[in-house]
């Protein structure tokens, strides 16, 4: 869609400039009550969408009820590259974009004042196998009892397959105990829960409980970042130097917004030097008077 199509609408009933005015003066009344305003977005929304297309992807959808319009950007250099070139020192880091070089490219990192790093996956490649099942999703749009029954169904019949044990990581506890559901009642496994409450001290407990399985076989069903937590800091070495290295983190860390502060209160911080963070973001920033 182009930009000229929705001004050209919103024209026959009223000034761009008034109609934003004119929401933003009612979302001010409903954010009385409530913390949101639907109101203030379109406003928003509006405001934004005479800005430059460089970058932007102005989108109109049909749906079954409804018609979608967004305006999306495709560059995400131009909210951060002024941000980027602004500051010190930054330290960023992907697990999914690769090379390296592309992924400060994305930022608008120059390459003239850039370290690249990238490290290879510390697992064996005869231990690594990546299978993708499109029939499954834990999409948000997606979920529902039969995609849970689907998903349960598939890592019964590998898990049975399976000699030993395995585990299976979920994105959250939610989805998690929806397929365990339909899970414990297919498996040929003994099967191990891991529950959110856990201490530290349990989840080892847990995990090596489960390792005793290994011949008789079990499967563990659980979500990623909680049992790393457990298996992150075993070794001497972490006992020693971890809390050092806490305390570095957040001491430095609190001089680090006490500096940012200061600079806000002087007027000396970079953010202040940019009028928006993008072209036609808008005419609201936290940091303006």
């Amino acid at each position: 869609m182009k930009r000229g199509e929705l001004l050209d609408a919103l024209s026959r009933f009223a000034d761009l400039e008034e109609i934003v005015t004119k929401l933003d003066a009612a979302a001010d009344v409903v954010r009385q009550d409530r913390q949101r305003s639907m109101l203030g977005t379109i406003a928003e929304f509006l405001e934004s969408w005479p800005g430059d297309d460089e970058g932007f992807s102005r989108i109109i959808v049909r749906q079954t009820n409804n018609i979608v319009l967004t305006r999306r950007c495709l560059d995400p250099s131009l909210a951060t590259k002024d941000l980027v070139e602004g500051a010190y020192c930054t330290i960023t880091m992907s697990g999914t974009l690769s090379p390296a070089e592309m992924f400060a490219d994305l930022l608008g990192i120059p390459a003239s004042s850039r370290i690249t790093k990238e490290y290879p996956s510390p697992f064996p490649a005869q231990n690594r196998l990546a299978l993708a099942v499109p029939r499954t999703t834990t999409k948000f749009s997606q979920r529902s009892d039969a995609q849970y029954k689907s998903i349960a169904e598939y890592c019964a019949r590998l898990t049975n397959q399976i000699p030993g044990c395995c585990a299976v990581f979920f994105p959250s506890y939610q989805i998690r105990d929806a397929v365990k559901n339909v899970f414990s009642q297919l498996s040929q496994k003994t099967l191990f829960l891991e529950q959110p409450n856990m201490t530290k001290e349990q989840k080892v407990d847990f995990l090596e409980r489960f390792k005793d399985y290994k011949d008789a076989g079990a499967v563990l069903l659980a979500v990623a970042s909680a049992v790393q937590q457990a298996i992150r800091y075993k070794r001497p070495l972490h006992v020693l130097t971890l809390p050092l290295c806490f305390f570095l983190y957040h001491f430095l860390h609190g001089i680090g917004v006490l500096w940012g502060l200061l600079r806000l209160l002087t007027g000396t911080a970079s953010v202040q030097k940019i009028a928006e963070p993008w072209p036609g973001a808008g005419r609201k920033r936290a940091w303006t008077k």
